[in-house]
């Protein structure tokens, strides 16, 4: 299994990847782009579909 588009190998069972993957929580303090709001929600989606986190906090739409 290689992590998208990093380059990176990550290696071990579903198991193993999820006890060291965790959901990205931005602070209230910091300034996104939609784009990366984006990533962030998608990759919080997949990590709960996957490994069962849950957030605790939804991301706000950045503005501009």
């Amino acid at each position: 299994m290689t992590a998208c588009g990093s380059g990176s190998v990550i290696k071990g069972n579903a198991a193993q990847i999820c006890e060291q993957w965790q959901p990205i929580l931005p602070s209230r303090k910091d300034v996104l782009t939609d784009d990366t709001a984006k990533q962030i929600a998608g990759n919080n989606a997949a990590n709960q579909t996957w490994c069962g986190s849950k957030p605790p906090v939804k991301i706000a739409k950045a503005t501009p």
